[in-house]
């Protein structure tokens, strides 16, 4: 027996699909009711549409032919979270203009203990605050 889609959670469905945004949060839904969007977008977590970055924030990789894809560096540093995060190494150097390298892998700079690793990848080189005790 085929399963009929709810219509809220087929509208919810339709706009990120439809949209070219990366980042959704329950805020992107306001005109729908609250409950629903929660269980929708947890759902299209379970089904690999979206990845939960942080509480109430969302991610929609892109799938390429290497896997799915990470956010941008200017991606990163307009996201809604409360870590501030810059980048570091040879990935601030290109995007200053003062390198034409392009990094391997990311290296980003944060005045937070930790990012999380959805953000940026599991490959990304973190710098992080460190609690100095003394």
């Amino acid at each position: 027996m085929k399963r009929h889609q709810n219509p809220t959670a087929k509208q919810i469905r339709d706009r990120i699909e439809r949209s070219t945004n990366s980042y959704w949060r329950h805020n992107d839904f306001a005109d729908l009711p609250p409950f629903a969007v929660s269980q929708t977008l947890s759902r299209l977590v379970k089904a690999g549409v979206l990845e939960r970055v942080s509480k109430g924030l969302y991610y929609r990789p892109r799938i390429t032919r290497f896997g799915r894809s990470h956010p941008t560096q200017n991606e990163i540093q307009s996201l809604p979270i409360s870590q501030i995060i810059l980048p570091a190494g040879i990935s601030a150097a290109n995007l200053l203009g003062l390198s034409t390298q392009n990094a391997v892998r990311g290296e980003f700079a944060t005045t937070a203990a930790s990012v999380p690793r959805k953000i940026l990848g599991t490959r990304a080189r973190i710098h992080t605050s460190r609690i100095i005790q003394g």
